[in-house]
């Protein structure tokens, strides 16, 4: 008879988290957290970002869903086509159609919260500041975003034109691909637009840093970190990954983008 395997306990739902959205979640509850302890301790100076008729708030912030939405709408599909190639084409299919559906998912979200949820908004039954939008916009972001690498001026793709090499984490165990049907200006096209939404992504912590200093309540910031995080660990976390893993953005660094393509 062959040897039987040994038993191995369930996994923990906090163990088969990855450790990058623990520290993830860490960064953004931690960020609200130093703002509101140094809103409550210190007698804070009167600046720019105090002001809610400042540009950034006026034109970035309130229209915040907007500046994410319109670059993601486009990244997302693009990337996810990019890390599908060499697949069949129902599976690149699939690919963008789940794509797509991330971001219809993430939008209604914003929709309930901020525009219209059967009469008013949640926002306007429960007032809980922008905080807890700029950390879903940006969680969202982040993670669209991973499925993206760059290849050093220079230096050769990390796996050219040949068979792919499987990850061994089961969250990201999609092949690494290669650029072979992907030209310079789809590269240019997704380079441009990954390099815009960092730039939304490093806009927004500014903007929650400014908020957890100078604006809202203890109660109003807890809710609304709570409600910034909620459509993140539903559908990135814990969701899709255990229900449908398929449905999820390609591995990290899947997507290799050769900046020398479109240097020179």
């Amino acid at each position: 008879m062959p040897p039987s395997q040994p038993h191995r306990p369930p996994q923990s739902l906090m163990s088969s988290i990855p450790s990058y959205q623990k520290k993830l979640a860490g960064f953004y509850v931690g960020t609200v957290l130093f703002g509101s302890l140094i809103q409550a301790l210190v007698n804070l100076p009167m600046t720019v970002f105090n002001d809610k008729r400042n540009p950034l708030n006026v034109y970035f912030v309130k229209s915040g869903w907007g500046w994410t939405s319109v670059p993601l709408l486009l990244f997302a599909p693009m990337a996810a086509y990019h890390a599908s190639l060499g697949k069949p084409s129902p599976r690149r299919q699939s690919a963008v159609i789940n794509s797509l559906l991330r971001f219809t998912a993430s939008t209604l979200y914003w929709v309930i919260f901020t525009q219209w949820f059967f009469g008013p908004s949640i926002l306007d039954r429960v007032y809980i500041g922008t905080g807890s939008l700029l950390i879903h916009a940006s969680l969202t972001i982040y993670e669209e975003l991973r499925v993206i690498s760059s290849t050093a001026r220079g230096a050769p793709p990390a796996i050219p034109n040949g068979p792919s090499t499987p990850s061994k984490n089961p969250r990201s165990s999609q092949p690494t691909t290669t650029n072979g049907e992907i030209g310079p200006y789809y590269q240019v096209a997704e380079a441009l637009l990954s390099s815009f939404l960092i730039f939304i992504l490093l806009l927004w912590w500014v903007m929650l840093c400014a908020t957890s200093l100078y604006f809202h309540s203890w109660k109003e910031k807890t809710v609304g970190t709570l409600i910034g995080l909620a459509m993140w660990v539903v559908m990135y976390v814990i969701g899709l990954p255990r229900i449908a893993p398929h449905a999820m953005p390609a591995g990290p660094g899947i997507v290799k983008l050769n900046t020398d393509a479109y240097v020179d």
